[in-house]
């Protein structure tokens, strides 16, 4: 094993991973229109321009509604995704012009069951170049997403699930950043620490 290798515990569920993600709400518009999040994520609606709703539609049974104003007196909305399922929304008064969206829940579970499965960030902490090693985790196309503390995802790159990808992040803020991993056998999350 790579000495000072530190491989960091799978993100299974726990608010320490949970990611927030931006939709914008403009004129006619939720950008993006669809996402893939996890149980325990929050979606965030955010007010660029015009005075818009962000509504619940069909959502999953059990789930909670949301009918919330996006505008200039009110800027934005949160909404904690506590159950796995499809969650279709709309602004209300342009849904007629298509101003419709929604996001896909999944339990976030770790990648693969194998024996010798091991995603390792090395080095890490770092000042700011790592690498991601995937050995022979995974055996279908996943994509990795770098996440920022706030929950803005910084890049997205797509991996074939095994060997190494380089990450530079040399030019950003010192401090944690996220690493996740998503195929479709589940998702595993990294914590990444960049020092001087």
């Amino acid at each position: 094993m790579i000495t000072g290798l530190i491989i960091l515990e799978l993100g299974y569920h726990t608010d320490i991973y949970a990611i927030k993600h931006i939709v914008h709400v403009g004129n006619y518009y939720f950008n993006p229109s669809s996402l893939n999040v996890a149980v325990g994520d929050t979606v965030r609606w955010v007010w660029d321009n015009g005075s818009h709703t962000t509504t619940s539609a069909v959502i999953p049974g059990g789930a909670s509604i949301w009918d919330a104003n996006i505008s200039t007196t009110n800027h934005s909305f949160e909404y904690r995704v506590l159950l796995a399922g499809v969650y279709n929304y709309v602004c209300t008064p342009h849904a007629a012009m298509g101003m419709v969206g929604s996001f896909t829940a999944s339990l976030a579970t770790e990648v693969g069951e194998q024996k010798d499965n091991s995603i390792v960030v090395y080095p890490n902490p770092s000042k700011g170049v790592f690498k991601v090693s995937f050995g022979n985790t995974l055996n279908t196309e996943s994509e990795i997403s770098l996440i920022d503390i706030s929950g803005k995802t910084i890049s997205t790159k797509l991996t074939n699930g095994s060997g190494e990808m380089t990450f530079d992040l040399s030019d950003f803020s010192r401090g944690y950043y996220f690493l996740r991993l998503k195929s479709d056998t589940g998702t595993a999350v990294r914590r990444i620490a960049i020092v001087d």
